[in-house]
Parts: C-alpha cells; sequence; structure tokens
C-alpha cells in the first residue's frame, strides 16, 4: 500500500559522530528535539532552495528590465507592447508561476529583438 504525504515514517539515517553532536547542541540551543532540529533543517533546506530560485529570477528580471529601458528610449512605438511584456513577467512572478514566468520572460527577449534588429537595419542605413 502506497504511503500518504501525512503518513509519519522513520528513515534510516547514519550520520557522524560530530555532525549528530552538532545537530544535538543545536536542538537544546532551540529547545526542540534532535528529531524536530533535523525535520526543521531539512524543510528550511528546502525554502532556501526556493529563495535562491526566485532571486535568481529577480537578477534574470533586473537584466530584461535594463533592456527594456534601453529600448523604450530609441524605439517608443514599442513603448506599449514592451510594457505588456513587463506587467505579465511581473504578474507571472507574483503567482510564482514558472510557465508563465517562462512565457513572459520570452515575450520580452522577442521585443527587444525586434528592437535590436529595428536598431541594427537603421545602422546600416546610416552607413
Amino acid at each position: 500500500m502506497a504511503r500518504k504525504p501525512s503518513d509519519i515514517v522513520a528513515p534510516n539515517l547514519r550520520i557522524r559522530e560530530d555532525l549528530r553532536l552538532r545537530l544535538e547542541k543545536a536542538a537544546i540551543k532551540n529547545r526542540v528535539s534532535i528529531n524536530r532540529e533535523m525535520i526543521n533543517r531539512l524543510t528550511d533546506s528546502f525554502v532556501l532552495r526556493a529563495r535562491l530560485n526566485l532571486e535568481e529570477l529577480h537578477a534574470d528580471m533586473k537584466v530584461d528590465a535594463a533592456h527594456i529601458r534601453q529600448a523604450t528610449l530609441h524605439h517608443p512605438n514599442l513603448q506599449a507592447d514592451l510594457i505588456n511584456a513587463a506587467e505579465a513577467l511581473v504578474a507571472a512572478n507574483k503567482k510564482q508561476d514558472r510557465a508563465a514566468i517562462t512565457a513572459a520572460i520570452e515575450h520580452v527577449e522577442n521585443v527587444i529583438n525586434m528592437i535590436e534588429r529595428d536598431r541594427l537595419a537603421a545602422l546600416r542605413k546610416q552607413v
């Protein structure tokens, strides 16, 4: 019979004695059992990974925002499309919807690529 996500299980965990002592000291300091200390630390590691992923996304969004600012200076006719793409990106980020975020980033990149092509074409005409 398959386990339910709410089932309590007792996995066999082998760790070095020095790590067990560190966990025990942390448990005493935090006034919890060593079992609760390990559960808390494991849970926190997943939260940390999610936060790091959001920080990476935020850094990507900063780069995209810089491209958008540059693009709107040179191509005001595409400004509305960029604003729509940026709004979709912000909304997707608030929902933490990875698929929507990816689609919105792709839309922003497509508009930026169009602007870049226009800029290069204008430069070629000047030469």
